[in-house]
């Protein structure tokens, strides 16, 4: 006879011992040897200490599906019952901070749609991100392939034991997507079977499927500019999907003083522009593109000489 005991009472950071006992209608058996385990939440591979090594355990984990090297309650760092990104994020933060407090998300309304559009992957989030999980269905040979706005980002890729191919993207030292419009991947044909994104405190952002809702025809999309914090040159790449009579982008400062402006290529392609701010002080500025004069897109950079 299996029996199987599940307790939902623990605190991370102590240890719990268990033993089992038969109760029969012909006497009780003895107690068992006692069974101990350690609870510490972001301890993947139960070594009794948080760090990398947690993270690429729950990932080979999230790949390959094998538990033979990783404790599962130690790795539902936020609790849900659930294995993805979000647990990675969460790791990151117990590493960077040394904390990390279960149930600190509150419902809202934050989203983020992605829309595959001409074998292009583009996202468009309502709320920072620090964690992106896709997996897909692969239609061909050809693999998805990251673009610029991850490229700050640690990203794991491979096919899973099911045969679905898995790309994980995270930040570490407070790497983000702001909320803005984003080509991410080329997946080509692929066909996404699920999503999971996350903000930097590691609470989820809702996941829409543009394409389901018809919302496919972004005009121009924006990759992530970089390096930022910049110190000489920043470089802003973006793709424009269909021709606009005009695309600029407004430099302004974070008090709203338009610092200037950029006029840049609108014909249907891939595209970047470059700002040099000569002259101005570090701090935070904020990027607007402007395309036939309606504000689509908005990024906060930081100028560090």
């Amino acid at each position: 006879t299996s029996v199987t005991f599940e307790d939902t009472d623990l605190i991370s950071g102590n240890q719990y011992c268990y033993t089992v006992k038969s109760i029969c209608a012909d006497g009780d058996t003895d107690p068992s040897n006692q069974v101990c385990f350690n609870y510490l939440l972001g301890d993947a591979n139960y070594d009794g200490i948080i760090n990398v090594s947690d993270i690429m355990t729950l990932i080979n984990y999230l790949m390959n599906g094998n538990p033979d090297d990783i404790v599962l309650p130690n790795a539902d760092v936020n609790q849900d019952g659930l294995f993805n990104v979000i647990d990675v994020v969460c790791i990151v933060n117990i590493i960077s901070s040394g904390s990390y407090t279960p149930n600190q998300c509150n419902s809202s309304d934050d989203s983020a749609v992605y829309t595959i559009k001409n074998g292009v992957l583009y996202l468009n989030t309502t709320k920072p991100l620090s964690g992106i999980q896709f997996t897909f269905k692969l239609n061909s040979n050809v693999e998805p392939e990251l673009l610029q706005s991850l490229n700050l980002f640690e990203t794991n890729a491979a096919l899973n034991t099911e045969g679905q191919y898995v790309v994980i993207a995270y930040g570490m030292d407070n790497v983000k997507l702001d909320n803005g419009d984003y080509a991410i991947m080329n997946v080509d044909d692929a066909t996404i079977i699920s999503a999971v994104f996350c903000d930097p405190l590691g609470c989820e952002v809702t996941p829409v499927d543009g394409n389901a809702l018809g919302i496919e025809d972004y005009t121009v999309t924006v990759s992530q500019p970089y390096p930022s914090p910049f110190n000489n040159e920043l470089t802003i790449p973006y793709i424009v999907n269909e021709s606009a009579d005009n695309v600029d982008f407004v430099i302004t400062s974070i008090s709203g003083k338009v610092i200037t402006v950029i006029s840049a290529d609108a014909t249907v392609g891939s595209h970047k522009v470059t700002w040099n701010p000569e002259g101005m002080a570090n701090g935070m500025y904020i990027i607007t593109l402007r395309v036939d004069d309606s504000d689509i897109y908005h990024s906060k950079v930081i100028l560090q000489k």
